[in-house]
């Protein structure tokens, strides 16, 4: 793995939760949850604002969110809100993202010995805060 493979990890988990809340937010009018989440996403792109200005000038290819995990996330809300459109299970589905978010990320952390100080710090940073999201999003299930 490169050193930028770290941070290309952090800069798409930050963009996939800035992409997820909104389609997870349309399906509610819950005003606990909608701040709880809009909270959240606003982290993210703070998240994201710091990973893209730390990026390399010639980014790698698979930098972004990929069009089929875009698909497959918006198909994946939108069956499942339809079957549940219950905060319980919004919020299901989002700490699942949640969980698998941070998964990647310590996976990725494990595996990229020669990123930077800075790029781990910023990935244990991620991380602190999925953790945070994850014992928020509890409380609405």
């Amino acid at each position: 793995m490169n050193n930028n493979t770290l941070l290309a990890c952090i800069h798409r988990s930050a963009q996939t939760g800035m992409y997820t809340i909104p389609k997870i937010n349309a399906e509610t009018e819950n005003e606990n949850f909608l701040a709880e989440t809009k909270r959240q996403y606003r982290d993210y792109q703070k998240i994201y604002k710091m990973s893209k200005s730390m990026m390399p000038e010639k980014k790698p290819y698979n930098w972004d969110m990929s069009p089929m995990a875009a698909l497959r996330t918006s198909t994946m809300i939108k069956f499942g809100a339809f079957t549940d459109d219950s905060v319980s299970h919004l919020a299901e589905m989002l700490l699942m993202g949640t969980v698998a978010g941070a998964t990647d990320l310590r996976r990725h952390l494990s595996a990229c010995k020669g990123a930077s100080k800075q790029d781990k710090a910023l990935a244990l940073g991620l991380i602190r805060l999925e953790e945070q999201n994850i014992e928020k999003l509890k409380k609405f299930l």
